[in-house]
């Protein structure tokens, strides 16, 4: 699919979900890949408006790589959402949170 743009996740059949979610069968052995191995997330800084790598790094702790796994599965799977759909889930939050205020 060069040339062709490649459908959302949400926008596919059931055929092509299942397929696209062969990605989640890695995490599980990605975890613990990375838990041994230890991933380093490298810090940049910016000087002068150009980013310089550093030698500084932390070390996720297991919710943070778990979430990391979970969002690179999703961006293989292409699962974006568009500003519309962000924007109804965030109004809707917000009106179950007043809605419970006022209860």
């Amino acid at each position: 699919m060069k040339n062709k743009e490649k459908k959302r996740y949400q926008e596919c059949n059931k055929l092509e979900k299942v397929w696209r979610r062969r990605w989640y069968l890695l995490i599980p052995f990605m975890f613990v890949y990375q838990s041994i191995k230890g991933m380093k997330i490298y810090e940049d800084d910016e000087v002068d408006g150009k980013l310089v790598h550093t030698n500084k790094y932390f070390i996720p702790n297991s919710k943070m790589l778990w979430s990391l796994l979970i969002g690179t599965a999703q961006i293989k799977m292409n699962w974006t959402y568009t500003s519309e759909e962000v924007f109804g889930n965030v109004r809707t939050k917000i009106d179950l949170a007043k809605d419970k205020e006022d209860s």
